[in-house]
C-alpha cells in the first residue's frame, strides 16, 4: 500500500507541481495537460468504481456475518427456553427426570417449542426437527448429568482388599 501512495504522490507531483514551475518561468506559454488527464480521468474512475464496490462487498459480508450471529443467539435462546419449559412441565407434573421415557417427553415438548417459536431461524440454518431433537437430547443430558450426577454411568463399587 505505501508503493501505491507514493506512486500516487509522485504522479500528482509531476501532472500538477511541474506545470507550476514553469509557469514561474520567463516568458509566457502553455502547458496542455488534456491528452494526459483523459486517460488519468479514466483510469482514475475505473480505481474509484473498483473501490466502491470493493467496499459495498466488504459491508454485505459484515452484516451478513452479524445477522447470522444474531440469528444463532435467537436460535440458542430458544434451545434453552424449550429445555427450560420441558423441565418444569416435568416437575409440575412430578416425572423424574432420570428416566429415560421421561427424558424423550421432554425433548418431544422441547422440540415443539422451539419449532413453533422460531420456524425462520430454522429454515435459514437447515435444522430439520430431528437436528432440533438432537440438539435438545444433548443439552438435556448436559442439564440432567450436572443436576443428578452421570445417569449412565455404572454403579461404584467398593475396592478389593
Amino acid at each position: 500500500m505505501p508503493r501505491l501512495f507514493r506512486a500516487a504522490l509522485a504522479l500528482f507531483a509531476m501532472l500538477f507541481l511541474f506545470p507550476l514551475t514553469a509557469l514561474a518561468a520567463e516568458g509566457p506559454f502553455t502547458i496542455d495537460l488534456a491528452p494526459a488527464l483523459g486517460p488519468l480521468g479514466e483510469a482514475l474512475v475505473t480505481a474509484l468504481s473498483v473501490g466502491v464496490v470493493y467496499l459495498v462487498r466488504r459491508l454485505l459480508t459484515y452484516l451478513g456475518m452479524k445477522e447470522d450471529a444474531q440469528a444463532r443467539d435467537v436460535l440458542e435462546t430458544a434451545f434453552a427456553n424449550g429445555i427450560r419449559a420441558a423441565l418444569e412441565q416435568a416437575l409440575r407434573h412430578g416425572l423424574n427426570t432420570a428416566k429415560i421415557e421421561t427424558r424423550h417427553q421432554l425433548v418431544a415438548e422441547g422440540a415443539r417449542y422451539v419449532i413453533a417459536a422460531v420456524p425462520d431461524t430454522l429454515k435459514r440454518f437447515n435444522l430439520d426437527e430431528d437436528a432440533v431433537r438432537a440438539r435438545l437430547t444433548a443439552r438435556l443430558q448436559g442439564i440432567v448429568s450436572t443436576a443428578i450426577g452421570p445417569v449412565l454411568a455404572p454403579p461404584e463399587t467398593e475396592p478389593q482388599p
